[in-house]
């Protein structure tokens, strides 16, 4: 750990599939929660998505991967999990963070959650992400977690949606961005070029990123491998489609200090129903490349 940050951080994100929406398969709990400790094991903060951290088989099992506590000397060992599902109406949040509590703790402000306004483009309220504030235990610096999980292509004014949430998160995300790191993180149902990405103020260039104050997307890349984060079953064995729709943005404070390396997570196994990859984002501290 060197000045306020550590030297190297790394974090992923994962669709686990878990508790999707109705008329979706759904995974199984021992391959999610297999998957999820594969992760953990070299992450330091992971976003699940389509998780319901509170259902009582899942805390509990989750439990076994994650158990946190202090030794004599006042050390955290192991990893601390923040469910992130809450209900308003009938829209829910299922969704959970787990990170690392020897480098992280929780940070002043409540956790957010975050609507669409009924003067959006379609009427109503639907989830458009939530926010968790961590601090780094060994200089006090806060981080801020965007977490997402934006509406489907097939779902009904889907594109409408997905333009509606980023330019409710927008405002939010540049507040946050003024003097502190911010993450963005999750299943955005939406290509790195797709307009709600670019309302969120993601873009492809790292130096645009920092000059203007946007979101670096290092993910961009693999749509040159015609490489997805979505898969298919075909003929018995997985088919991963070109459909780039997990990724990780990263803001100016960020990219000021680390450089980022991009990589989607492959557990090639055979499927039954469609599937998301994990990614994951490798910080690495500038003055050390």
């Amino acid at each position: 750990m060197t000045g306020h940050y550590p030297e190297q951080l790394v974090l992923s994100s994962w669709n686990t599939s878990l508790s999707p929406p109705k008329g979706s398969g759904h995974a199984e709990l021992d391959f999610v929660l297999e998957t999820t400790n594969r992760l953990l094991k070299d992450s330091d903060v992971v976003y699940l998505c389509e998780f319901d951290a509170a259902a009582k088989e899942t805390s509990s099992r989750l439990d076994e991967l994650t158990t946190c506590y202090i030794s004599d000397e006042n050390h955290f060992y192991g990893k601390a999990v923040k469910s992130l599902c809450h209900n308003q109406g009938c829209v829910h949040h299922k969704s959970a963070l787990i990170y690392n509590a020897q480098l992280f703790e929780k940070g002043d402000e409540e956790d957010q959650y975050f609507y669409t306004p009924n003067t959006g483009l379609v009427p109503g309220n639907y989830r458009i992400g939530q926010c968790v504030d961590l601090r780094f235990r060994a200089s006090g610096a806060d981080i801020y977690f965007f977490g997402s999980h934006w509406p489907g292509h097939n779902e009904t004014d889907g594109r409408d949606k997905k333009s509606d949430a980023a330019r409710a998160l927008y405002a939010e995300i540049m507040r946050k961005s003024r003097s502190n790191m911010v993450v963005c993180m999750g299943d955005y149902n939406a290509e790195p070029y797709e307009l709600p990405l670019v309302e969120l103020g993601a873009t492809r260039s790292l130096k645009f990123a920092v000059e203007h104050n946007c979101l670096y997307n290092p993910f961009w890349h693999y749509l040159a491998k015609d490489d997805g984060t979505l898969c298919y079953p075909e003929q018995g064995v997985y088919k991963a489609y070109g459909l780039l729709y997990d990724q990780i943005l990263l803001n100016k404070q960020c990219l000021q200090y680390y450089s980022a390396d991009a990589e989607i997570v492959d557990f090639k196994r055979d499927l039954e129903k469609g599937e998301h990859k994990p990614v994951r984002v490798r910080l690495k501290e500038r003055s050390r490349i």
